[in-house]
């Protein structure tokens, strides 16, 4: 399905007080049912759940890597990592961080501002024995690094566009799931600033030679995010595509390297 970046462009601001439609905030209609159907996955308690093969625990209130496109496409660009210096910013659950290590990573640090994520990572690293090539910080960003450099850092960033007066709850949230399901910045992000943040920050812990590589989607707004990459040198390669042709969507897996 083509896409049309104007969509997603800011709008006036809406003087009622009714949320905006998924339309209106510059979504495909699909995805309302594509995310009511992840929603879906989310349960009341810790759950085990399998990713790309390997099982991982699942907690509440944490991005969940089960059922998400985003983290299966970034899983597939993520590749085989031997010997390389990775970190998992927003690491949620800890899916690709693991993943990445029991993929031969040398070490592994995962990053994430939730302190449920944190934990969640946590034992996730615990349940695979990898305690000695991964470390989970509580970080917003980078904020709790200091001179590390990385070979490859990855981020499911929320790609989810919002302008400053629209509001961040808009996707539709089963009532059954209020209080489950992470913050809605978890899918949502306003201005972009949280993209902005992490693209200008991520470039200055590459290692000579290091990449990074995201999430994002047809329905993003491609015209924001591809000024930020260019704004700090960088250039983008989509190296994953992931389609969903029944809702028409298709995520996708960017590489950033310096110009």
């Amino acid at each position: 399905m083509s896409h049309d970046p104007s969509r997603s462009q800011p709008q006036e601001p809406n003087s009622s007080a009714r949320k905006p439609s998924p339309a209106e905030l510059g979504f495909d209609a699909g995805l309302d049912d594509r995310f009511r159907v992840y929603c879906e996955t989310y349960s009341a308690e810790p759950t085990v759940a399998t990713v790309a093969g390997v099982e991982l625990e699942l907690h509440p209130r944490v991005f969940r890597a089960a059922g998400a496109s985003t983290t299966l496409t970034l899983l597939e660009a993520l590749g085989e990592p031997e010997g390389l210096r990775v970190l998992d910013m927003g690491c949620g659950s800890g899916a690709v961080g693991v993943i990445a290590a029991l993929r031969g990573a040398a070490s592994v640090h995962l990053a994430d501002l939730s302190p449920d994520a944190v934990a969640n990572a946590r034992a996730n690293v615990r349940r695979h024995g990898l305690e000695d090539r991964c470390e989970v910080r509580c970080s917003d960003l980078f904020a709790a690094f200091s001179d590390e450099r990385f070979d490859l850092i990855v981020f499911n960033v929320p790609f989810l566009y919002a302008a400053e007066n629209e509001a961040t709850t808009a996707l539709p949230i089963p009532a059954h799931l209020e209080g489950r399901l992470p913050p809605a910045q978890a899918f949502i992000d306003v201005e972009y600033r949280l993209i902005r943040a992490f693209i200008s920050q991520a470039k200055t812990y590459l290692a000579p030679g290091g990449v990074i590589r995201c999430t994002f989607a047809n329905f993003g707004n491609h015209a924001v995010f591809d000024a930020i990459v260019e704004a700090n040198g960088l250039s983008r390669t989509t190296v994953a595509r992931r389609p969903e042709p029944e809702y028409g969507l298709e995520y996708l897996a960017y590489e950033l390297r310096p110009v």
